[in-house]
């Protein structure tokens, strides 16, 4: 097959996300010659989002933003703002892993990739904004399948629908196509990243996507079709169980899903992953930020660097600094001009290795080989979100944060900003740009070789200053707008 690298030739996209596809899994199946299909692809490795959770890790790749300036932290959140005015305000928390998944197409403030295009489809995706009602390709399915899949073990019967949809796509005038394949990531949560069962789910999608490619190749498209598979989040296999939710409870009346309405709490816990989480602190009213002044002399702040599976905290100061907080080392560090400040004392909690001052870039190419990939620029944007908790906590791998209210059991974890959560697969059939590389840049990157308008994008050649580029503001009604 001959790359087509005219921006106008693609007149077709297929934006296929392999959810909790790990970058050296699916890079060594396809060494062994167990992925045809996806051996014909150019294959990178990128940066995802962090949390690295599923919802926050898809608006990257379809909306061209980060989900701190979206106001959208984690898959589960809480505004304090709006919890001020009362407990049982609607839009005051948010679980999309629950009923409340329906709120998640509102609470995006920007366009999506659907409306850069005529006739957009999607298959098993979360977010479904700007797409017409019969572009979405799995409206029921999705929600009769995917509890059977998640509380019976079986993600096969989403394998063979998703097949299926990829199929009759090639065969529409659809010129769009958004599908999630479910099931490395189900099977990866109930035993481990390369467990038989996940690794058989890697040989499906590449089935499904040859079925694809062939139904592209006989209806004289394939040539003009772009083909994308990137991944939302890695995993880690998970040991270790650590009650977070519990571990604040004896400190603090906590709310907590699904025991969200509890009154007189004085705090919060919103896991995502469940390798990460946000901790909210009432410090006399729910209204504002407790920054790092506010929080520095809480005996809690020590309990949670002596739990053992902690990686990190993340707060804030009243200067807009983020602060990393270790064992054994703090860094410091915020936007200046064009890119960041770094610092820090005792053991580097991040890794980095050298203070100064770096462009976003550099940021990028000094943490891309290291354990915590892209982590200034991934805590900068988190936190300017208004329902970032407090603090942010980032576990070790191995661990997790959430130890009852998940069923089935999670043997592996995603959420965290560490390497084997955070890298992912990037896979296209024209020449990828260069590492290293963030899976935002993958929006501009389809919109410029499908010949659309880019507009005004997070990050750009000229990498503006950071206020600039992620300037959101958040209305009356707890709502983010983007700027």
């Amino acid at each position: 097959m001959g790359l087509i690298l005219s921006a106008m030739s693609y007149c077709r996209t297929a934006l296929l996300l392999v959810d909790g596809a790990r970058y050296d899994v699916l890079s060594k199946l396809i060494a062994g010659g167990r992925l045809p299909y996806l051996g014909r692809l150019h294959l990178r490795r990128a940066v995802t989002v962090f949390p690295s959770t599923t919802g926050p890790a898809y608006l990257p790749l379809l909306t061209g933003r980060f989900p701190g300036p979206l106001n959208i932290p984690g898959i589960r959140w809480l505004s304090k703002e709006v919890l001020a005015r009362g407990l049982l305000h609607p839009h005051a928390r948010r679980s999309y892993m629950g009923h409340e998944a329906i709120f998640f197409d509102r609470d995006i403030p920007v366009k999506t990739l659907f409306e850069h295009f005529h006739r957009p489809w999607a298959v098993f995706s979360l977010i479904t904004k700007g797409l017409p009602r019969r572009g979405n390709r799995t409206r029921w399915s999705r929600r009769l399948v995917y509890p059977y899949s998640h509380f019976l073990h079986d993600w096969r019967p989403l394998d063979h629908i998703f097949a299926r949809k990829l199929v009759q796509w090639a065969s529409s005038d659809s010129d769009f196509l958004f599908a999630v394949f479910p099931s490395v990531d189900g099977f990866s949560h109930l035993y481990h990243p390369v467990h038989p069962k996940v690794l058989e789910s890697y040989r499906n999608f590449d089935i499904a996507l040859g079925a694809m490619w062939e139904a592209l190749q006989r209806r004289g498209d394939l040539d003009r079709t772009l083909i994308l598979v990137v991944s939302d989040h890695g995993l880690t296999p998970t040991h270790t169980h650590i009650d977070l939710a519990h571990f604040l409870q004896e400190r603090f009346r906590c709310l907590y899903y699904p025991l969200v309405f509890k009154p007189g709490a004085a705090s919060a816990e919103m896991v995502s992953g469940n390798g990460m989480s946000h901790i909210y602190l009432k410090n006399g009213t729910w209204r504002g930020r407790a920054f790092w002044e506010d929080i520095r002399g809480l005996r809690a702040v020590e309990d949670l660097l002596a739990l053992g599976g902690v990686d990190f905290l993340a707060c804030q100061d009243q200067g807009e600094a983020i602060l990393v907080l270790g064992r054994e080392g703090r860094a410091r560090f915020l936007s200046e001009g064009d890119g960041i400040r770094y610092e820090f004392e005792g053991e580097d909690p991040l890794g980095i290795g050298k203070p100064g001052a770096f462009s976003l870039r550099e940021a990028l190419e000094h943490t891309y080989e290291g354990d915590h990939p892209d982590a200034p620029l991934q805590l900068l944007q988190l936190f300017l979100a208004e329902r970032t908790g407090d603090i942010v906590v980032s576990a070790r791998a191995g661990y997790d944060l959430r130890a009852r209210w998940e069923f089935p059991e999670h043997r592996a974890t995603h959420g965290a900003l560490v390497r084997g959560q955070m890298i992912v697969p990037v896979l296209a059939n024209a020449s990828l740009p260069p590492e290293p590389l963030r899976t935002v840049d993958l929006f501009p990157w389809v919109l410029k070789l499908t010949g659309k308008v880019l507009g005004q994008l997070v990050l750009d050649k000229q990498e503006r200053p950071l206020r600039d580029i992620y300037k959101t503001t958040v209305d009356g009604r707890g709502h983010t707008q983007a700027a």
